[in-house]
């Protein structure tokens, strides 16, 4: 989100448009001179400027992507050549199969993103209460609405047909959190601590710009791979955290929406590897963006090969 930004040099206040990008593990800001102040029509020519401006911070944030993050003309042939194969392994499956497919990733995608955040519902339990409706009578009901809704939020992200906006962001946290939070599907308007990491997210009156300005990110960068797309949505939401609890979650859905929308199968990051997803979420915060989108891929190979097999 752009702000007007004056900085006065001698007997001169000159006005700027400004914008703050984030490149690497900085922050940086974007800057196009509206003249001295006074101005007179400020609103019309800000309007005149936003072009500019957004040109200039596209350019900022494209510094944070080397050679070394951008992905070569031969792992984007093996990653279209995955992502043909997955779709001809389901495409192959009879209408019974595919659903037993789906149950079993359902499953584990939600048994690992609950427990990576604590819960203790076991994997059998999973099934049982996705599918078979039956509730352990010992079971904590949060954990109970954990799982229930993880699968209202899946579904959701599988029949939804508009783009990544901040509207679709609210929606899913609002089904994953639904009688677990208050806010459910509201930004938080407190502190945030990220346990077990040293991770800063903003304070709560700088989360809405900095989310919104990771949906216009998106929105300049969608030439990029879809993998390295999804990459940098996941880690960057997961840096503003911007919900009072349900972010890992949401983020993973977030994920799983980008890639399946380009045609790669939905990816299941597993709590038993926790370790290394934590590690490259740091490296990422750190400026090293690498490690986790190889994680990501090796997850696609992963998926690929489960349903190749079947």
């Amino acid at each position: 989100m752009s702000y007007i930004e004056e900085i006065k040099s001698g007997k001169k206040t000159f006005v700027f448009l400004a914008k703050t990008v984030r490149v690497g593990n900085k922050f940086k800001k974007a800057r196009v001179l509206l003249g001295t102040k006074p101005i007179k029509n400020l609103d019309k020519v800000r309007r005149s400027k936003e072009a500019e401006l957004e040109k200039k911070a596209k350019e900022l944030e494209e510094q944070s992507y080397d050679k070394n993050l951008l992905l070569s003309d031969s792992e984007m042939a093996k990653l279209e050549s995955l992502a043909k194969s997955y779709k001809s392994s389901i495409a192959n499956f009879d209408p019974t199969t595919k659903q037993k497919y789906l149950d079993w990733f359902l499953t584990q995608f939600t048994y690992d993103s609950n427990a990576i955040e604590g819960s203790s519902v076991p994997l059998e339990e999973v099934g049982l209460i996705l599918f078979d409706k039956v509730v352990p009578a010992d079971r904590n009901l949060r954990e109970v609405y954990e799982v229930q809704n993880h699968k209202k939020a899946f579904d959701f992200i599988g029949k939804y047909r508009g783009d990544f906006n901040l509207k679709f962001i609210l929606s899913i946290h609002k089904r994953l959190m639904f009688d677990i939070l208050q806010d459910a599907g509201k930004i938080r308007n407190v502190r945030v601590f990220v346990r077990g990491a040293d991770l800063k997210p903003p304070k709560p009156e700088d989360v809405k710009s900095r989310l919104e300005g990771l949906v216009s990110w998106y929105k300049t960068h969608k030439s990029l791979h879809p993998v390295v797309l999804a990459a940098h949505v996941h880690c960057e939401f997961e840096m503003i955290h911007p919900f009072r609890d349900g972010n890992g979650r949401t983020g993973r859905l977030l994920l799983n929406f980008i890639l399946t929308k380009n045609g790669f199968p939905p990816v299941n990051i597993r709590n038993e590897k926790k370790r290394a997803y934590y590690l490259t979420l740091r490296q990422w915060d750190n400026g090293n963006k690498r490690p986790f989108i190889d994680l990501i891929i090796s997850y696609i190979r992963d998926s690929v090969e489960y349903v190749a097999r079947s």
